[in-house]
């Protein structure tokens, strides 16, 4: 699916784009990316023309793999995050969730009560989008497979 596809996908949507766009969007994304993340170049496409950003409708993904208290198969998608060096710069979620993460998850979105939409940064797994359940600990499965990229998460909206 081209950018222009996911962009017209989102046009669907009521979407307040939070980012003033005073900074490179990309340049900013290459800072990240020196800390040894690879991310995927539909999530940095998404950035440079999103950044940070509310999506007001009530939307919903798909989740492929299931915590078992989940009641159904979705969770909503509710602020992306972007690259304006505030509470929800890409970074600063980075440095807040370091010791709740893996270290090649990093948090891109927030979900419903705390839980986050998360982006895997690996070379191996580069894109693939995960739920992260805050309120599991001690040892238990806290991410779930979303999607295999990011396109794939944009394209599930409910």
């Amino acid at each position: 699916m081209s950018f222009k596809r996911i962009k017209d996908k989102l046009d669907q949507y009521t979407i307040d784009i939070r980012s003033t766009k005073t900074n490179n969007p990309l340049n900013e994304m290459k800072k990240i990316e020196e800390n040894g993340f690879h991310i995927s170049s539909d999530y940095k496409s998404f950035i440079n023309e999103y950044g940070e950003c509310w999506i007001e409708d009530n939307v919903y993904t798909h989740l492929r793999e299931k915590p078992v208290w989940l009641v159904g198969e979705l969770v909503p998608v509710e602020l992306f995050y972007g690259l304006e060096q505030n509470d929800y710069d890409i970074s600063e979620s980075i440095k807040t969730y370091k010791e709740q993460l893996p270290e090649q998850i990093i948090p891109i979105a927030d979900a419903d009560g705390g839980d986050l939409i998360c982006l895997d940064v690996s070379e191996i797994n580069q894109g693939k989008i995960y739920f992260w359940d805050h309120e599991l600990r001690d040892g238990e499965q806290d991410l779930f497979l979303i999607a295999d990229t990011f396109t794939d998460l944009l394209k599930g909206y409910l």
